[in-house]
This record gives structure tokens, sequence and C-alpha cells, in this order.
């Protein structure tokens, strides 16, 4: 998470007005329900990588911690994978 994300995710925890972390602005006390979609729309709006999809988290979850050196058993077991395969195949 980079100096730009944590520095929103401040904020908004200083503006919350509810216990989700994706509280929807429709219906107060009820979450999101369409992640994908509100991802789609942030991608687009950041002028990322257009073809950046909503699974390609997870690969990032898996590759980031493996990347700065942090063990992939410690990784597999943040992501609760049954197999260290699995969690090697994510953090490729």
């Amino acid at each position: 998470m980079n100096l730009a994300v944590q520095n929103l995710q401040r904020e908004l925890q200083k503006r919350k007005n509810s216990e989700l972390v994706f509280p929807s602005n429709r219906k107060p006390g009820e979450r999101i329900l369409n992640l994908k979609a509100g991802f789609k729309k942030a991608v687009h709006l950041a002028k990322l990588e257009p073809n950046l999809r909503f699974h390609d988290r997870r690969h990032t979850f898996a590759t980031r911690p493996v990347d700065g050196g942090a063990n992939i058993v410690a990784v597999q077991h943040l992501r609760g994978h049954a197999k260290i395969s699995m969690a090697a195949r994510y953090a490729h």
C-alpha cells in the first residue's frame, strides 16, 4: 500500500460513520454489493492499466510480501491456503 492510499485510508477513517470498510452511500448501514464495478471505476479514474482485473489483487497480496522477503509459509497462512503450492501459484 503506497503512501497516497494510506493517507486516503486515514482520512476515510476520520470521517467514517459505519463499522463497514466499504459502506454503501445509498443505504446507510448496508455494504456495497458489487465491488468489481467500483474497482473498475477506480481503475479508470486513477488512469491505471485498463486491463487490470479485480482478481489481480489476489496475486498482488501474495507477491508483494514475498518480494519484500516474507516467507512463503507466512503468506500461505495469511491467505488461508491449505497447500503451499496454491500460495506459490499466486506469489509468482
